[in-house]
């Protein structure tokens, strides 16, 4: 499908620059950072849905929230781990992690 869209030449050139140094068509990296973009958003935007259903509907319980949380990001159950064992799998999750994601999470102090 076509899509035509006006940008203003300073981020046309960055969008030519950004593309060429990944050794990458400009169109297709258009593409995949637009998609990229429109999926991250509508993610915010279900994120933002859900949170103001929680906020506005029934209560509750906690434990039933977090595994509604857990089916949906397809996490495990940690519940009955150790301090020690839930240690190691954290170390094991951040290891699998790429580096500028640990990065950004220990800028943002949640590690």
């Amino acid at each position: 499908m076509t899509f035509t869209i006006d940008l203003e030449p300073e981020t046309l050139n960055r969008l030519r620059a950004v593309a060429a140094a990944r050794g990458e068509d400009p169109n297709r990296y258009a593409a995949a950072a637009i998609t990229e973009k429109v999926d991250r958003e509508a993610e915010r935007a279900q994120g933002l849905h859900e949170g103001r259903e929680l906020l506005s509907g029934p209560a509750r319980p906690l434990a039933e929230s977090f595994a509604a949380l857990r089916k949906k990001h397809g996490l495990p159950d940690l519940s009955h781990l150790s301090r020690e064992q839930l240690a190691e799998e954290a170390e094991v999750i951040l290891a699998s992690l790429p580096p500028e994601k640990v990065a950004e999470a220990e800028r943002l102090g949640l590690i």
